[in-house]
Parts: structure tokens; sequence; C-alpha cells
């Protein structure tokens, strides 16, 4: 089913290394959910990632820079002038199918940012560093916005002109 109404544009951006394995399930079901463009962000795998991503529809894009934040920002300026951005990981560990869903709640209650949820983690995926850091956060704003938020997922989808407002670089 298409939530999309006609000439709203939704892209969806996939930082992506070494994902061969579940990058055609991910943009398949990302161009299924209605993104019109996937961006494979892809800092210089060694398997066949981008080869894989280009034949499931997807466009990849070089970023020789390392870093998830990174791969975003690369995204980012070739997603300009979407209506909706989608940010999902290459690991396969969010739903695709649940895009349609998060465009759902944007329209619905005006959001400028939707979370998705992650569906697995696989042990020792977050070090310890990263799993306390993600509870803080979340926490923090779950108390700042009185929205309950257990994680920090890697799937979101934020609205254009929000994400252009942010004016974000590699130095934030």
């Amino acid at each position: 089913m298409d939530v999309l109404s006609p000439g709203h544009q939704l892209a969806a951006i996939v930082p992506a290394w070494n994902e061969a394995d579940s990058i055609g399930p991910i943009v398949h079901g990302l161009r299924k959910a209605g993104a019109c463009c996937v961006f494979v962000v892809d800092p210089g795998s060694s398997d066949s990632t981008r080869e894989v991503a280009a034949a499931a529809g997807a466009t990849v894009i070089d970023e020789p820079r390392r870093g998830y934040g990174q791969a975003c920002l690369a995204g980012m300026e070739v997603a300009v002038g979407h209506e909706l951005v989608a940010f999902l990981d290459g690991d396969g560990s969010c739903d695709p199918s649940e895009l349609a869903a998060m465009v759902t709640a944007a329209e619905e209650h005006g959001a400028d940012l939707v979370l998705g949820r992650r569906e697995h983690v696989d042990p020792g995926a977050l070090p310890l560093h990263a799993r306390f850091g993600n509870r803080l956060v979340a926490k923090v704003l779950s108390f700042r916005t009185g929205q309950p938020l257990g994680d920090l997922p890697p799937f979101k989808l934020a609205r254009g002109d929000a994400l252009e407002n942010l004016r974000l670089d590699e130095h934030i």
C-alpha cells in the first residue's frame, strides 16, 4: 500500500559497509514501502555491497571518509529537495517495511522526526559505552518530550526541510 500522496518525495539513505548479504532486500523493501530514491552510501566495501545495491535499484554514493555520521551527511547532500528523508542501516537490523508506518505517523502528527525500532542487535554489535550512551540519550529525550523512548534506533524519518534547517556538518 502506498501511503504517499502524489508528488510526495521520500528518499532513503542507507550507510553500508560490507553488507552484501543484507543490502538487496533492504533496498527492495524501501522501494516497496514508498521510497522514490534509495541512496546507499559506501566507504569502500571489500565485498559486493556496491554491485548488489545497484542491482536492487539503489544509487550508490562513494564516501571515502569512514564513519556513520559521515555517510549520513554524504547521503543528505544528494537527498536535498526531498520532502522526507529516511535513514536505515544496511545490516538488516531494522525492517524496511516499517517505513510506510513511519510516513503515516509523520503525516498524522505533523512530526519533524519519527524513530523506528530495532528488530535485533547482534551480540557485540554495540560496545558497552555505545549501549550506555544510547540509553542515556534516550532517557533524556524521553524526559524532555514526554514520549516513551527506549532506544535511539538506526531507522529514522525526518522532514527534509527540518534536516536542512539543522545545518548539520562533520563538526556537529
